[in-house]
């Protein structure tokens, strides 16, 4: 199974040719500052590492390693937050982010790899577990203007998805990516919170209200159906079924 990995930046008229592993080719076109990376809309792992010159191959175990690290998290990953704000304000108390440790080697089936620009990549997916979702949910998903910033989750046909971002570095990639899918698991929790307590209290004769939640989900085969690298930010959109949800109360 093999996909055709690309990356589409707007800006001129540069085109930079990519050397890819197997028959992979990747793509940069410029025009305007955006950059789309596409990628299996299956269930799947995906590794990023800073390319060395000296020892690609190095590099592309590394972005292995990552892509084994990303499709342990698609498969099963809880997420809990704390926190507590006023109407106007909200400060964070907690966000912890736990993965299965279930994959092994030979369940592992490499879909792609190649070198985008600076990176090695690597694609795979898990043997057992690497179902899909229906085109029409993904469609409309892709359609929507998921990488606004303010982009709140949403169901479609029994299928939530979520966006999240985070800040491009040049030096960790695999890290940004990391970070905007959990803002886009934190955001559909937080979305989903399972439990809020109002407290009022009184400061200057003036009542005001404090809110604490907690949000604790469980959430299995997690799909990105999206990746975008804009404003300096790296850009992901999930989708999980309802029925892979699980809301823990208490």
């Amino acid at each position: 199974m093999k996909i055709s990995l690309t990356l589409i930046v707007f800006s001129t008229f540069i085109h930079l040719a990519c050397t890819a592993q197997g028959s992979s080719v990747a793509t940069i076109i410029e025009s305007t500052p955006q950059a789309i990376v596409k990628s299996p809309t299956a269930i799947h792992g995906a590794g990023f590492a800073r390319l060395s010159n000296y020892n690609p191959d190095r590099s592309f175990k590394e972005a292995r390693q990552n892509a084994i690290t990303d499709l342990e998290a698609s498969i099963l990953t809880s997420v809990y937050l704390e926190y507590y704000g006023t109407d106007d304000t909200q400060s964070r108390l907690n966000a912890e982010f736990s993965i299965s440790d279930s994959i092994r080697s030979y369940q592992i089936e490499v879909i792609d790899s190649a070198i985008v620009g600076d990176w090695a990549v690597f694609f795979i997916r898990d043997l057992e577990n690497s179902g899909s979702f229906p085109s029409n949910v993904i469609e409309t998903a892709q359609s929507l203007n998921w990488s606004y910033e303010l982009f709140e989750p949403r169901n479609i046909n029994g299928y939530w998805v979520s966006s999240g971002f985070y800040q491009q570095t040049r030096f960790n990639p695999d890290r940004g990516w990391t970070k905007a899918k959990q803002n886009a698991l934190q955001n559909l929790s937080e979305y989903l919170n399972t439990k809020v307590q109002s407290l009022e209290r009184v400061y200057n004769d003036d009542l005001s209200s404090v809110h604490y939640v907690t949000s604790k989900h469980v959430f299995n085969n997690i799909g990105v159906i999206g990746r975008k690298m804009m404003d300096d930010k790296y850009h992901v959109m999930i989708i999980v079924g309802d029925r892979d949800i699980i809301r823990i109360d208490g």
